[in-house]
């Protein structure tokens, strides 16, 4: 798939039976995490960090 892809090709479809490989790595890639809260605090924990080096 990679290959097809440097190649300027489209990459072929996966097989139905695709998903016996490596199930529980495609579950947890299949759920969706919001990182969005933990942007906020991170800018939030920087801004703390600054200060107490100040």
């Amino acid at each position: 798939m990679l290959l097809a892809q440097v190649n300027g090709h489209a990459a072929a479809e996966p097989t139905w039976y695709s998903w016996l490989y490596n199930p529980v790595g495609k579950v947890l890639n299949s759920m969706t995490v919001n990182y969005v809260s933990y942007h906020a605090r991170l800018a939030q924990l920087e801004t703390l960090r600054q200060q107490a080096i100040l």
